[in-house]
Formats: C-alpha cells, sequence, structure tokens
C-alpha cells in the first residue's frame, strides 16, 4: 500500500471526524446517492495529488541518496501541509455543489408550467401547481383554470427564467416569455411564489403583467 493511498486515507478520516465533531453536514442539499458519489470524488482528488507528491520525493531521494535532516523534515512538513488542506478540501466546493442543486429543484415546476404553456398541455401546467393556486392576471384574480382558454393559435416563447429568492421552504422566480398572436406580440413578465410541501416544490402564485405590440 503507497504513502500517498495511506495519507489520502488519513485526509479523508480527519476531514470526516471533523464534520462529525462540528456538527456540520456539507450534503444536507444533496440527494441521498449523490453523497457517495461527491464523498468518493472528493477522496480521489485528494488521493492523486499526494500520490504524485510522494512518488516524486522518492524519486528524488533514491537519486540523491542523502540523509540530510533538514530535508527530511521539509518533506514531513510539506506532506502535512497537503494532508490539511486536502482534508478541508470538500468544505470549500460541496456547498456550491448542493446550492445548484437546490436553485435546479427551485426551477423544475416552473419550467414543467412553461413546457405545459408552450404544448398547451393544461394536466403538464397544473402538475407543477399547488391546489389552492392562483393567478393575477388582467388585475384580476383567476383560478389556474383560466389558461384552459387559452387558445392553440397563440404560440408562448420563454426568454429568461431567474431564481430571485430562497428563503428556507419559500422562494421567487422571475420568467420573461412571449405570447405569439396572428396580429399581436405580448410580451411579459411573471413572478411566481414558490412553497417547498414534503420537499417538493410547488406554484403556489403567479403575478403576470405583459405589454402587447404589433408585429
Amino acid at each position: 500500500m503507497s504513502k500517498g493511498f495511506i495519507a489520502a486515507v488519513i485526509a479523508w478520516f480527519v476531514k470526516s471526524l471533523f464534520f462529525w465533531l462540528s456538527g456540520y453536514d456539507p450534503y444536507k442539499e444533496i440527494d441521498s446517492f449523490f453523497k457517495y458519489v461527491v464523498d468518493f470524488g472528493s477522496f480521489i482528488l485528494v488521493y492523486i495529488p499526494i500520490e504524485y507528491f510522494v512518488k516524486r520525493k522518492c524519486i528524488k531521494r533514491n537519486q540523491n541518496r542523502t540523509d540530510d535532516e533538514g530535508i527530511m523534515k521539509k518533506e514531513r512538513l510539506s506532506l502535512f501541509l497537503i494532508v490539511a488542506l486536502a482534508a478541508a478540501l470538500p468544505a470549500a466546493y460541496i456547498p456550491v455543489i448542493g446550492k445548484t442543486q437546490m436553485l435546479g429543484d427551485v426551477l423544475k415546476p416552473v419550467q414543467t408550467f412553461m413546457d405545459g404553456m408552450v404544448k398547451h398541455d393544461f394536466a403538464l401546467m397544473s402538475s407543477a401547481w399547488h391546489p389552492n393556486g392562483k393567478l393575477f392576471v388582467m388585475e384580476t384574480m383567476q383560478p389556474l383554470e383560466f389558461l384552459r382558454n387559452i387558445p392553440p393559435v397563440v404560440k408562448i416563447e420563454v426568454d429568461k427564467t431567474d431564481v430571485l429568492s430562497v428563503d428556507g421552504m419559500i422562494a421567487v422566480v422571475k420568467v420573461e416569455w412571449k405570447m405569439l398572436m396572428p396580429k399581436t406580440i405580448g410580451c411579459h413578465r411573471s413572478y411566481m411564489n414558490l412553497i417547498q410541501i414534503e420537499g417538493a416544490w410547488k406554484i403556489i402564485s403567479e403575478t403576470d403583467y405583459g405589454d402587447e405590440k404589433e408585429r
């Protein structure tokens, strides 16, 4: 068993022990299966540079054949610093992965809803909504059934989707889209409020405003 592998195992163990003692869970925003993938990936990222470092030092030592104690101390210090840095590495990039996945989860029902709009598929649209959801369109509150009235001749194009805010179990998403009609184009901005229920995000309300212009 190589020294690089042993050092990588130590780094992984130190990292895991630190998270356990501190109560910090860097994986809490990541699906259970993906946790193992990320943890294994972090081990590989630690192992490769350490293995390279150790082999490089061994080659140099065999070439020079020196027993200089000062050089040996520098090598041990360098290896220790690499192990310490590698142990802390997952804490830096795992939250980024978790946040990216969280934003994707928030956007999923919005994308489903807009796909339903594009396809004029009311069942697909409604699957993204909370049963008690409401629309604010044409300066009045409307039930989701209002969307059944969009005629097939109207074409929908989505331009841009942005997550504006995520605060615990609630989120706000802005969608810029177009309603293409035979003689006019409606440029719309929709603000959708979402809530997370039993781990799934659902749209609970939408406020929409659009400007129409001739084609």
